[in-house]
């Protein structure tokens, strides 16, 4: 057995500890996959990948980044090399669809590991919340008032991580269930559901619980009408335990629901507004090609408007904002030109299982969808998320589509 099938072998017992509780280590796994792909491919002079549309849009966008958007960058030399720092994020994807992730073996042993290091991470969530908010091993700390953090760090969004694995669990068995012709469980996918709807309230990440709480929504949609009795009980259920819930800790109902409701009553004088405010004014400084990746923070206007005329603005804390900020018109076309074709892959091959399909669509709208917020274009750790999503994209629409024609 060669150094790429032992890989292939082993990383899907450790992934998912490795990327969920630091963020060093997901960099590392990160750059290393995307390195040893790239090895491999030119060890076995293998190259197929080259022919996706996504992945030829992808170099295109690196192209333009280098060529166009680094040179009217504020700061050339820094963007220059983020600009290369780009290309991880596809090589990983491709890494993770074509290498690691190619037989429904390699799935089941993510899957495994996944129950295992997520039930560690929840149960310090609980913890958190119940017990002490420092954490099970007292490390667990944050500054932010009514907000946890990922176990064993001071980092505050666990909430983001959870949807994830939540969607990476209901994908993995249900494809899984479907390869091996076993009946599908509702129970399952609607018990895993409630255990992360209730553990991201907790957090006090309203976004992350507001997205999550309308990826439960989308999901449903092709599951009404073969299971309509099922979705109406859950829901009731849901909104009966929300309710006693908030009763009990009428902390976390402010934190986590009415003052989303109070944010959006006021949306463009609220925090949020401000920031998108500032950043709308900083993409005025260069409409279409961008002031350059990676420099937000420098552009002008520096600070916000307001409450906060007097704290800078780091980030837009949204993808579209960040890239026009960075990249321009030109450059947040091409990018959600490689999501676009993304799902027009994934579309084309399991075009046949609209519900799996439909799951696969949830984690393309948990890492792109444009009116999210809390993410930036340079997050390394929310972007291994979102491009090991990409990657699960590629594999298991392959999978289906090779077991459909067998």
């Amino acid at each position: 057995m060669n150094i790429y099938n032992k890989i292939e072998s082993f990383l899907p017992y450790f992934l998912p500890s490795l990327i969920l509780f630091s963020r060093t280590t997901t960099d590392i796994v990160v750059t290393t996959i995307a390195i040893l792909f790239l090895i491999k491919s030119f060890h076995e002079n293998e190259f197929n990948w080259l022919s996706y549309k996504w992945v030829k849009v992808s170099i295109f966008f690196f192209l333009y980044l280098v060529l166009i958007n680094t040179p009217l960058s504020i700061n050339p030399l820094e963007s220059f090399f983020y600009s290369f720092a780009f290309l991880r994020w596809p090589i990983f994807a491709l890494a993770i669809g074509i290498w690691i992730f190619n037989n429904e073996n390699s799935y089941k042993k993510f899957l495994m590991a996944s129950f295992v290091f997520g039930s560690i991470f929840i149960a310090d969530i609980w913890y958190q919340f119940i017990i002490n908010e420092n954490g099970i091993l007292g490390i667990s700390s944050n500054d932010y008032s009514g907000r946890l953090s990922i176990p064993f760090t001071n980092n505050v969004f666990p909430a983001r991580i959870i949807s994830y694995f939540i969607f990476f669990i209901i994908l993995i068995n249900y494809y899984l269930n479907l390869s091996s012709n076993r009946k599908q469980s509702t129970y399952f996918i609607l018990s895993i559901l409630l255990i992360g709807f209730f553990s991201i309230l907790i957090t006090g990440e309203r976004m992350a619980f507001l997205i999550f709480s309308s990826s439960i929504l989308i999901l449903q949609i092709p599951l009404f009408f073969s299971n309509k009795i099922k979705l109406i009980l859950f829901n009731l259920t849901l909104i009966l335990l929300i309710v006693s819930f908030f009763y009990l800790e009428p902390k976390v109902a402010q934190r986590s629901f009415f003052s989303i409701i109070e944010k959006l009553q006021d949306f463009w004088n609220s925090d949020y507004g401000i920031v998108f405010l500032t950043s709308i004014e900083k993409w005025k400084n260069s409409i279409f090609f961008g002031s350059g990746i990676h420099q937000f923070k420098m552009v002008e206007p520096i600070f916000g408007y307001g409450t906060m005329n007097k704290v800078k603005i780091y980030h837009s804390h949204n993808l579209p904002l960040n890239l026009l900020v960075e990249t321009g018109i030109i450059g947040l076309i091409i990018f959600y030109y490689i999501i676009f074709s993304v799902i027009n892959m994934v579309y084309v091959k399991v075009r046949g299982n609209t519900y799996l399909f439909f799951i696969l669509l949830l984690l393309v709208y948990l890492s792109f969808f444009p009116f999210h917020t809390h993410f930036k274009f340079s997050h390394n750790w929310i972007n291994a998320y979102a491009w090991l999503s990409v990657g699960f994209l590629i594999s298991i629409s392959n999978l289906y589509e090779t077991n459909n024609k067998n």
